[in-house]
């Protein structure tokens, strides 16, 4: 194998932070806190750092064959619930599915890399939950053999009963909760709360909105589009979600709707995902790259999703409602995070066999172990350089900091 260094790796994630951000430091102050939780989150943020070692290490890179749309950012935590769209691919049930939910990163590429990054990001989340080195590698091995079932024809693993009280928390939550979370004030007249959560934004783009809002319903299916008066905009704000998508623009846009308001998310895509470097990206349209491979791979598309553009900037709207959640791992049990495990990786399997372009052959228990052995060195490797990363940053606010004047505190007057 390639001799990686993953201490430089983790300096170059922070640097590429820096940089990305350096309009808006409380941002990178929000993002450094968030990868230095663990290395689990560290992966979560910095996709392109798992990319930089494949192009590193060909070794690595190497895998089973197959290949088609790929999430490109496959990890644990992006499954969730959904709404999803009345007619076209929405199918019987319930109105709200639990499968892959964020394709940010999709694109086409080789299967193998979507389940590389969600067999590591697994063996890094089992730290959590202090599982020992032969569990974790139990578990492991119910992951790709979920894959395996999804992905191949085999027979799948059942929704564990953490994806169905996820399922039946979200359909019950009412949009009374939903917004009362996230605004202050009556119908008609809410107001995002300004925090860690929301910021202000600047003047230009809000004036700018109504009308990429009208584009966005404009370029919905006919049963989908929003009359004017339902798109009246209430109140909007910079939306911090996520973490590897932090330093983007994205809007949380509050218009009047039919009841006590909408809530619609507006991310501005990167046009080079992380996988960039290993895959030709095809078309220079990111957001049409998005909601391709969101199509293709999820069995149900989620309702209102769709484009607009704003100030030049192409972004990928989603109506936000009660019934969307994502997967937190934090908050699962240890006996839930092990029923979930074969879950998702079925999951995965299925995604790829959906949207695949090029089908692979059933994993032998021979490539199953070669690919458990590269998420071995791919997790160490994310151990190093979330380590790196978080010196680095912790140098930099350091001379930051100490380059920044101090201020000598008032004194308080005493009251007579």
């Amino acid at each position: 194998m390639a001799r990686i260094d993953a201490l430089d790796l983790g300096r170059r994630a922070f640097l590429r932070d820096q940089e990305r951000m350096a309009h808006a430091p409380h941002l990178l102050a929000i993002k450094v806190r968030k990868c230095g939780l663990s290395p689990f989150s560290f992966l979560r943020g910095h996709a392109p750092t798992f990319y930089a070692i494949l192009e590193e290490a060909s070794d690595l890179e190497e895998g089973p064959s197959g290949s088609g749309y790929i999430i490109g950012d496959a990890h644990l935590e992006n499954f969730g619930a959904y709404r999803v769209r009345k007619g076209k691919k929405a199918g019987p049930g319930k109105p709200v599915a639990f499968d892959v939910n964020d394709f940010d990163d999709g694109c086409v590429g080789p299967h193998r890399y979507d389940l590389l990054r969600l067999a590591t990001s697994l063996l890094l989340a089992s730290r959590i939950y202090g599982e020992s080195s032969t569990k974790t590698l139990d578990l492991l091995a119910k992951l790709l053999d979920g894959y395996g079932a999804g992905a191949f024809g085999g027979k799948k693993p059942r929704a564990p009963e953490s994806v169905k009280r996820l399922v039946a928390r979200v359909e019950a939550r009412t949009s009374h909760d939903f917004l009362g979370a996230r605004t202050r004030g009556a119908k008609g007249r809410r107001r995002f709360v300004l925090g860690e959560r929301y910021f202000a934004l600047d003047p230009e783009i809000v004036a700018a909105l109504p009308a990429a809002l009208a584009r966005y319903s404009d370029g919905l299916e006919k049963n989908e589009r929003l009359e004017p008066s339902e798109l009246r905009l209430v109140d909007a704000a910079f939306r911090v979600a996520g973490n590897g998508s932090l330093g983007c623009l994205r809007i949380a846009a509050l218009v009047k709707g039919r009841d006590e308001g909408w809530l619609f998310d507006l991310k501005e895509e990167d046009a080079k995902p992380s996988p960039h470097r290993l895959v030709k990206i095809k078309g220079r349209d990111p957001v049409e790259r998005v909601l391709s491979a969101f199509v293709a791979s999820v069995e149900k598309t989620p309702s209102r999703l769709g484009r607009t553009e704003l100030l030049g900037k192409k972004l990928l709207v989603r109506r936000l409602t009660p019934q969307e959640d994502k997967l937190d791992v934090a908050e699962l049990t240890r006996d839930a995070f092990v029923a979930l495990v074969p879950y998702l990786g079925a999951l995965l399997g299925s995604a790829h066999a959906r949207a695949a372009s090029k089908p692979g052959k059933p994993h032998r228990r021979v490539d199953q172990d070669d690919l458990a052995d590269r998420a071995i060195v791919m997790a160490g490797l994310h151990e190093t350089a979330c380590l790196a990363y978080a010196r680095e940053s912790s140098r930099a606010l350091a001379r930051r900091d100490a380059a920044t004047p101090t201020r000598e505190a008032p004194t308080r007057r005493s009251r007579a």
